[in-house]
């Protein structure tokens, strides 16, 4: 999927789409599928991003959303996270942050960083497989002609995405 989306291989299949019911369906299915009591996932969606009209494809939309929930999931015993949609003269801003443990340092610079390098001694490393399906997200959103930030913070994870409409 990496190599694919980097070489602009794997075709978009652009559809018309509601972000805000989008991330209702996701979030809706987790909650579906038996998320833990250890985790809650709060949507917060500005009331101006409840009309927004946008193509993108959907299917990888969708999994570039559910990897930075899966990921809050994963690497914590429990957290709440926040989920905040808005509009803004960038675009369709999409933030995720939850309470945990947070990001490895060197991940957030390696995300922040134009490109990612990597070989095979740092792939048998766990912050190196969170780099590779944090890259995969990082690939959609570039795809669709977005911008992915991940921040530092003294607690917790955040990563903003910005889609232009």
């Amino acid at each position: 999927m990496t190599s694919k989306l980097k070489y602009q291989m794997q075709p978009l299949r652009m559809d018309s789409y509601q972000p805000a019911r989008l991330m209702r369906e996701i979030v809706t299915s987790y909650y579906n599928n038996g998320l833990s009591e250890a985790y809650s996932i709060d949507l917060r969606i500005e009331e101006s991003v409840e009309g927004v009209q946008m193509d993108g494809d959907i299917a990888l939309l969708t999994r570039a959303y559910e990897n930075i929930i899966g990921n809050s999931i994963r690497h914590n015993e429990g957290c709440q996270i926040v989920i905040q949609m808005s509009q803004n003269e960038s675009g369709l801003s999409v933030h995720f942050s939850d309470n945990g443990v947070g990001i490895p340092p060197m991940v957030i610079d390696r995300m922040n960083a134009e490109h990612i390098q990597s070989n095979k001694e740092n792939a048998k490393n766990q912050e190196m497989n969170h780099i590779m399906g944090m890259h995969v997200v990082k690939q959609i959103i570039l795809a669709h002609h977005g911008l992915m930030i991940v921040e530092k913070r003294p607690v917790g994870a955040g990563i903003q995405i910005i889609l232009p409409i």
